[in-house]
């Protein structure tokens, strides 16, 4: 009984640890994303005032 209990809890762990990086790496993509549209934005307007 308790082992089966033990074999949950650690399947949650794994889950919800799983979950966690997932929304980490979207964190992340998302940052990204807008730190390269910040750049582009940046030369485009030094392109257009040079």
């Amino acid at each position: 009984m308790k082992k089966s209990l033990n074999i949950q809890q650690k399947n949650h762990d794994v889950r919800s640890e799983v979950s966690n990086g997932k929304r980490r790496l979207v964190l992340i993509a998302l940052s990204f994303m807008l730190i390269a549209t910040g750049l582009l934005n940046d030369s485009f307007v030094n392109i257009a005032a040079g």
